[in-house]
């Protein structure tokens, strides 16, 4: 049952980031009804991921409540300082308690599934068709 709905999760993600990623990087918060929500901001990649250089980037933070998502067109500047659709940004990614830093395309997505904290799966799609998955709660703590 878990593999099926796996399958038909994957499915749909590949069908979203499909239709959207010609378009735009877009953040997913699949996760079930009463998950965490996760504040999300962007940095350019070739800037080193400093806390003060997330807090002065406020052109893309947003709130992504369980259910929602949050888009913005890779040409951008505001969300994507190299205006190109494979520009390396960084993600920062808050929730519950922890931190993650995610690197992705300007044009890819990311998608977070999951039932709880603990048990957040995460996976980032890049312009190549390159998926990468991963638990958040590997993140370091806040």
């Amino acid at each position: 049952m878990l593999s099926s709905m796996r399958s038909i999760l994957l499915i749909v993600g590949v069908l979203l980031f499909v239709l959207e990623s010609a378009q735009a990087f877009c953040i997913y918060n699949n996760v079930a009804e009463g998950g965490p929500s996760f504040d999300v901001y962007v940095q350019p990649e070739n800037k080193k991921p400093t806390k003060t250089l997330f807090l002065l980037n406020r052109s893309f933070h947003k709130n992504i409540a369980p259910g929602g998502k949050e888009c913005c067109h890779w040409s951008d500047k505001g969300c994507n300082e190299t205006g190109r659709q494979n520009g390396r940004i960084l993600f920062k990614i808050h929730f519950g308690n922890y931190v993650r830093i995610i690197s992705n395309d300007a044009g890819g997505a990311i998608e977070f599934t999951g039932t709880s904290v603990d048990l957040i799966e995460c996976r980032s799609t890049r312009l190549s068709g390159f998926v990468e998955w991963f638990l958040l709660n590997d993140a370091s703590p806040a």
